[in-house]
């Protein structure tokens, strides 16, 4: 071999090491991801082990070779493509089409598993099924092979075995022998059925009458007469085994022998919940009939001891769930101090005692909540009622946003909101607008200069002994206080003076007539002398808004010196359900209020 030759010999040896060393390096990564990332038992750390050794020994053999490099070159590529694709499989580096697949009588565990591997919330439903096993799927809302594109939730319904209220056609049993019998109440779950025995010439051990036949629930309580034959013929009984059996069998049994009986139950960690644990009295023994009596203890299933839930992995609280045959309600919530599909809170706790079929209610972290984009403030508190947030809303000027709506949140899109975090939400009280001074004015005048203002006005009467007829002694509203467009104020005018026969009382009656146009929010001082006594009130002035919150802004703006309690409410007494109305305060506009009086107001929301 001449120069050239060898060197171009070591420059394709270097390049094939070179690469060789990427594919080791592909491997760790992806054997140290798997192992810090999933939720692996021994056998898939053994699998991830026996994949990197053989890895690790396949790279150095193939670094060291001289010759045959470029076969386990095509070979390492062909390494490195398993580990790529599977590295996409777990993480969607790049986006795969994934299908819903079809969970019909898969194991619930199984089905929460797949949900939580493709980012999918499923919830769960659970109704009665006679053909599906207990905690099996009987059926789902999305179906299987619909695009998981956009799809972000689904629910499947899981079975809790047969319905104990589903209605069964009883036939006539008359002349059914015990055996015939038995074998249909077990093979149709009923669970109230009674038996007694008496005297008949009828064959022994045949039912001779029932009380209920054709359509009955389960659980409906059927009346079974049978016969003993003529006479009893004995005096005393040889005990059978009942272990195991249910607890029909065993009250048939008791019954047929004339036998005392009660029964009790208890935790068992090997016999099925329902069926016969023990009897007080030993198989073989014998006993006399209707003497004494034979306590039967049913087994409640296993005793069932609450680990601590909060310290469980998702996975593992839904194989413990199985296993003990529990049910299990899930709901999500965002909590930033809580890791992801780790356990918030349950509602029950470390020690806590249950038996199968108790329900486990589980509330799951959904990780850090983060800010979203709201077309309007409706959108947002509905968000943020969902997930617990808290918001308090403040009221500013603004001459580019309309009145009642959101100039600004305090947190942006993509912000993330920590647990007890409030978000501030300023809201608009439109244009500002300075009041100007209206005493001594006459109607036409005040109307003139509050319109040019794009100002309403609304009018009461009142006597006065300084201030000429038809001129403004006060307004509500004082000169100088800043408002927003659309504004109403109300001012009195002077009726002239008071007559000498006149009770005080006529004085302050009043009348008003009020512009229609739409008002705005805003709170304002009046002027101390329009208002000499701090409890001497003033008209109300009632004039509603496009929704709870504006007619709010407006009953204030309006009435500055009166105190209000506000309640929104869904409708009115009166069927009324339009946002903004004012459900209490018909035919109240003008009516004179006591500063010091609340006055109690009902909006719809």
């Amino acid at each position: 071999m001449d120069k050239n030759e060898r060197r171009v010999s070591y420059k394709n040896n270097i390049f094939s090491t070179i690469i060789l060393i990427l594919i080791l390096i592909v491997g760790l990564v992806y054997f140290f991801i798997n192992l810090t990332s999933k939720k692996n038992d021994l056998t898939d750390i053994l699998s991830l082990l026996s994949l990197i050794l053989f890895t690790i020994i396949f790279c150095v053999i193939g670094i060291n070779l001289n010759k045959r490099k470029k076969l386990f070159l095509i070979g390492g590529l062909f390494l490195t493509l398993f580990y790529c694709i599977n590295l996409n499989n777990n993480f969607q580096i790049i986006p795969v089409a994934t299908k819903v697949t079809d969970f019909t009588n898969m194991e619930l565990g199984d089905a929460l598993e797949w949900a939580q591997d493709h980012n999918v919330e499923l919830e769960q439903e659970y109704e009665f099924s006679d053909m599906v096993e207990e905690y099996h799927v009987i059926s789902q809302n999305i179906k299987n092979g619909t695009s998981l594109k956009d799809v972000k939730n689904i629910t499947i319904s899981i079975s809790e075995g047969p319905n104990p209220s589903k209605e069964i056609v009883i036939p006539n049993m008359v002349t059914w022998d015990s055996e015939r019998v038995i074998s249909f109440v077990n093979e149709n779950y009923l669970t109230n059925v009674n038996v007694e025995f008496v005297e008949s010439s009828e064959k022994e051990n045949t039912v001779i009458e029932q009380d209920k036949i054709g359509n009955v629930k389960r659980d409906e309580e059927i009346n079974l007469t049978f016969s003993y034959g003529e006479e009893i013929g004995f005096d005393e009984v040889k005990l059978i085994d009942l272990k195991n059996k249910t607890k029909f069998e065993a009250m048939f049994y008791m019954k047929q022998n004339h036998l005392k009986y009660k029964f009790n139950d208890d935790y068992d960690e090997k016999i099925k919940k329902d069926l016969v644990k023990t009897q007080s009295k030993k198989p073989g023994e014998m006993v006399k009939i209707n003497d004494e009596e034979i306590t039967i203890t049913l087994s409640k299933g296993p005793k069932i001891i609450v680990p601590d839930i909060s310290k469980m992995s998702d996975t593992k609280l839904i194989d413990w769930i199985i296993q003990n045959k529990l049910k299990i309600k899930i709901s999500e919530e965002y909590d930033d101090s809580i890791k992801k599909n780790s356990v918030i809170k349950a509602n029950y706790k470390k020690g806590d005692v249950v038996s199968q079929g108790t329900t486990i209610e589980v509330v799951l972290s959904k990780g850090t909540l983060k800010m979203k984009s709201f077309d309007n403030i409706d959108e947002f508190k509905e968000w943020a009622d969902k997930y617990n947030i808290k918001y308090e809303e403040q009221h500013k000027f603004s001459n580019s946003v309309p009145v009642g709506e959101v100039i600004e949140f305090s947190y942006k899109n993509g912000d993330i909101i920590k647990n007890n975090d409030v978000i501030i939400i300023k809201i608009s009280d439109g244009k500002k607008i300075e009041v100007p001074n209206l005493k001594n004015l006459t109607k036409n005048q005040i109307i003139k200069k509050l319109k040019d203002l794009n100002l309403n006005y609304n009018f009461v009467y009142k006597s006065s002994n300084s201030v000429s007829e038809g001129k403004a002694i006060s307004q509500s509203i004082s000169s100088g206080s800043q408002v927003s467009s659309g504004t109403t104020i109300t001012i009195t005018i002077s009726s002239g003076k008071v007559s000498s026969n006149s009770s005080s009382s006529s004085n302050n009656s009043s009348s008003n007539t009020s512009s229609n146009s739409s008002g705005s929010n805003n709170t304002s001082t009046s002027n101390p002398e329009d208002t000499p006594d701090a409890c001497d009130g003033g008209p109300i002035n009632v004039q509603a808004g496009d929704n709870a919150n504006q007619t709010i802004a407006i009953l204030k703006q309006l009435n500055p010196n009166h105190k209000f309690s506000f309640k929104t409410v869904n409708s009115c007494s009166n069927g009324d359900t339009t946002p903004g109305s004012i459900c209490n305060l018909a035919g109240m506009d003008g009516t004179w209020k006591n500063y010091c009086d609340s006055i109690y107001v009902e909006i719809v929301n």
